[in-house]
């Protein structure tokens, strides 16, 4: 599960989506965010003097990933719960996001991108 669907967290999905993975653990990718679309933001001032399309400066995220095997989901994260430690080493795997309507997103490895401000 990837939280945030700005450049890091995009990239990152499709990314993951491409990589070669060992028969049967090819891993489900899941990307979360709040809005349905990727705003591109160096080409907003393209929109607004006529010379970009909105569809070209916000794309939806169903467009940018139909080729790729990355599932979205549109939701607000409210929190998480971390999983338990693993004894072999001391890594944590595992844990669920909360999601703004109560539901609850199970995932293995947890990747946030939520950008800056």
């Amino acid at each position: 599960v990837i939280v945030g669907g700005g450049f890091g967290g995009l990239y990152t999905a499709v990314r993951l989506s491409q990589l070669f993975w060992p028969q049967g653990k090819t891993p489900q990718v899941t990307l979360i965010d709040q809005s349905d679309r990727f705003v591109f933001k160096p080409l907003l001032y393209e929109l607004l003097n006529g010379g970009a399309t909105e569809g070209e400066v916000a794309p939806s995220f169903g467009q940018l990933l139909a080729p790729y095997p990355v599932r979205f989901i549109q939701g607000k994260v409210l929190g998480g719960e971390i999983g338990e430690t693993l004894k072999d080493g001391g890594s944590v795997s595992g844990g669920k996001v909360l999601l703004e309507g109560g539901n609850e997103l199970p995932y293995d490895w947890l990747g946030l991108a939520l950008g800056s401000s």
